[in-house]
């Protein structure tokens, strides 16, 4: 495999991760699961859902915002500084 080659995968791979998680988090947010942070305080919601899937719910809207709002836009410079280390070879 040549070097240009490890760059492109490399360089799809990290575009592709920093569109996917922001994508999850959308799903999960139109999902409406943001109600279920409250479990993170201690508070059960309203809604008639079981304690488990707000549970569940509460860490995994948590965890998509996370990478969606820190890790999605750090892949994404990393793409474009591998990118121009590309170009200049």
């Amino acid at each position: 495999m040549s070097e240009s080659m490890s760059y492109d995968r490399l360089i799809r791979g990290l575009l592709i991760r920093g569109i996917v998680f922001p994508g999850l988090f959308a799903v999960i947010h139109l999902l409406k699961w943001r109600e279920y942070t409250t479990i993170l305080c201690g508070m059960v919601p309203i809604s008639d859902s079981t304690a488990w899937l707000a549970a569940y719910g509460g860490v995994a809207y948590v965890l998509c915002y996370l990478l969606a709002a820190l890790v999605a836009p750090i892949l994404m410079i990393a793409a474009a500084v591998v990118l121009g280390m590309k170009q200049i070879r």
